[in-house]
């Protein structure tokens, strides 16, 4: 978790900042299609190269980083699938982490790379990350307060329905009348939603990224692709809980396959896909193999 963290606090120009975003780092777990050999991969823009070695070798002091090559999960002769991991609720709730999960959550995920065939199949689990802008922090908080309160947040459509609401009520309200109506909203929290409301303040408290979570795979034909990629998505249900978020995927077919596999080559960030994970949700899904995240 303390990478992540470190990650977070890197800081490029204010003129490449301005001119092309925050700086953007990918995370990815793969299998080449030739080869049976689990890679783990940290790819960073040139410039931060010399800053993001740092941080690794301040933090595992044993570790051997080299530039590696470009690797390739396609089978030429195969098929090919691939599918983005969002978010089914509000897409900065918390999920589950390995805190609350038994052994490490990442076997599931490394499980399915190892039964892939040494030639003719290749996968890759590949998170592209920027650290988060600040409302989703204020966004955390402010809905942590509401729960708190005992009244329940709004998103969406929802949230809009209430905005216009708000602007045509009456404003002939007496002050003691809104007292009242504040009273009544009030209760007292069960222990399901003071849950709840710990976890978004824990989840505000940690170094929030936005991401994009993609999952793909190649093989001699597209079922057994299909077969590989609904083996990666399914070891993503382990995070879900139904009380707060869950995982879902949007699978990625036709033409909209070929933009999917044009981000995960070029490693490129969608909007559409953001989904916003804390350094404890990324530790959980993707660490280095000699970070233990057993629960204490």
């Amino acid at each position: 978790e303390q990478l992540y963290t470190n990650l977070h606090q890197i800081e490029d120009s204010f003129m490449r900042s301005f001119l092309y975003g925050r700086p953007v780092f990918a995370l990815e777990l793969t299998i080449p299609h030739i080869g049976e050999e689990l890679a783990f991969y940290l790819a960073v823009p040139r410039r931060l190269s010399a800053a993001v070695e740092k941080i690794v070798q301040g933090i595992f002091p044993e570790a051997h980083i080299e530039q590696a090559p470009e690797y390739n999960i396609f089978n030429p002769q195969g098929g090919a699938t691939g599918a983005y991991v969002t978010l089914r609720g509000p897409r900065y709730y918390p999920v589950r982490t390995y805190q609350k999960l038994e052994g490490d959550p990442m076997r599931e995920l490394t499980n399915v790379f190892t039964k892939l065939a040494p030639e003719g199949e290749g996968a890759a689990l590949q998170i592209v990350a920027r650290p988060a802008q600040r409302k989703w922090q204020r966004k955390l908080k402010a809905n942590a307060k509401l729960l708190f309160e005992g009244k329940r947040p709004k998103h969406g459509f929802e949230k809009a329905v209430a905005m216009v609401g708000k602007t045509v009520m009456s404003e002939s309200k007496s002050a003691k009348e809104a007292e009242q109506k504040k009273m009544t909203q009030q209760k007292r929290l069960t222990p399901l939603e003071e849950e709840v409301v710990k976890m978004l303040e824990a989840k505000a408290s940690k170094a929030l990224f936005e991401t994009n979570i993609r999952v793909v795979a190649s093989a001699a034909t597209k079922d057994r692709a299909d077969a590989i990629l609904q083996g990666l998505t399914l070891a993503f249900g382990q995070f879900n809980d139904p009380n707060v978020n869950s995982f879902t995927t949007h699978a990625a077919t036709g033409k909209s396959f070929r933009d999917f596999a044009f981000s995960f080559s070029f490693r490129a960030f969608d909007e559409r896909r953001n989904v916003v994970l804390g350094s404890e949700e990324l530790t959980s899904i993707f660490h280095f193999p000699n970070v233990s995240t057993e629960p204490p």
